[in-house]
């Protein structure tokens, strides 16, 4: 695979979203992110003073919802690259927020500090009710469908679990009983094409997969690529690292951005996988756009390469018609602090017989 071109931005970055609607990324970096169009290969800087970091964006009609450590979530107009004002109200002396998104017409804000997740309604400036959701959020995970909210936790380098709950159109949430556990830092969660199966995908070592059916959740395979490299770094307790983000293929196939220099195409129906790009980066992104694949690095690269695989990957992250099937789990009252409760995890805890070697 030859590199076409490429963006250099001089930036470390920790972490790519990808905005479908405009065909953009955002770029995080420190109290900055980087707009990237990926048809115009062109992009520009935003630098919100009102954060220390950025760790996540939402959008709805053009307006931003940005979340970090420093603040309350910032709303920003990014056509005017002004800041509108602040959502919420302090709880305590530190403010951090993880993760932000908008589900029906209400917004869901992952506290880091209060291992809570606030949901607000931002016409009315009112907070409605709280979540408990275990530290550290790293994504909300909505799936229309089934009217479920994926709660995707990482509370250390090596451990992350899972939490579900169902939203009905009423905004009135029920907590489902079950955590799915994990015995890696928890970075990206996807569906596959068809949402029979959901892909959980982090580190420690440097490459875990782990795939469940869906939504029974039950456990189908994990693998892991254990090759270690100096330079990896992992989730922290702020989440600065670790973000990666891959994307599902046809024909039970992955492209996985590893930070240890490769970015991978992976076959995890047999466990196989080939190097498609080698280099000394630190790749935490890569999915195919249109006619190339872009790739982007931590030490703040941008590169688009010719697309081997024509129109066989879709650049949507939720692909293919709905189950519409809820998770058939009771519903708890969760209460403060987060206890565990039915972990469908491995019974084996043996790690050499829970995963498969991709080697």
């Amino acid at each position: 695979m030859e590199k076409a071109f490429g963006i250099e931005l001089n930036s470390p970055v920790y972490k790519v979203i990808h905005q479908q609607q405009q065909h953009k990324l955002l770029l995080l970096s420190a109290n900055t992110f980087f707009e990237v169009d990926i048809a115009g290969r062109s992009w520009k800087q935003h630098i919100i003073k009102e954060l220390e970091v950025i760790l996540d964006i939402t959008w709805q009609e053009g307006l931003y919802i940005i979340a970090g450590v420093g603040n309350l979530p910032v709303m920003y107009d990014v056509a005017s690259e002004k800041v509108l004002g602040l959502i919420g109200e302090p709880v305590g002396e530190k403010n951090a927020y993880s993760v932000v998104t908008f589900i029906y017409n209400r917004l869901y804000c992952a506290n880091v500090y209060t291992d809570m997740i606030e949901v607000w309604d931002i016409e009315a400036r009112r907070k409605e009710t709280e979540l408990v959701s275990g530290n550290f959020v790293k994504q909300l995970v909505w799936d229309a469908d089934a009217q479920t909210l994926i709660v995707v936790a990482s509370d250390s380098e090596d451990s992350g679990f899972l939490l579900f709950n169902v939203i009905d159109k009423d905004n009135r949430i029920h907590s489902l009983d079950v955590m799915l556990e994990c015995y890696f830092s928890v970075s990206k969660v996807a569906f596959s094409k068809n949402k029979k199966q959901l892909f959980i995908a982090g580190g420690f070592p440097p490459l875990n997969v782990q795939i469940h059916s869906y939504p029974g959740l039950d456990y189908e395979k994990e693998f892991v690529l254990a090759e270690d490299y100096p330079n990896d770094t992992f989730g922290n307790e702020i989440g600065y690292s670790f973000n990666i983000d891959f994307q599902l293929l046809d024909n039970q196939e992955m492209i996985f951005p590893y930070s240890g220099g490769d970015l991978f195409k992976i076959n995890y129906g047999n466990n196989t996988f080939q190097r498609i790009y080698s280099d000394e980066y630190q790749w935490i992104y890569s999915r195919v756009h249109g006619n190339y694949l872009v790739a982007v690095a931590e030490e703040g690269v941008v590169y688009y390469f010719n697309n081997e695989w024509g129109s066989s990957a879709d650049g949507g992250e939720y692909i293919g018609s709905g189950t519409g099937v809820k998770p058939d789990f009771g519903e708890v009252e969760l209460k403060f602090p987060l206890v565990q409760r039915n972990v469908l995890a491995p019974e084996n805890e043996d790690a050499d017989e829970l995963v498969e070697e991709v080697l």
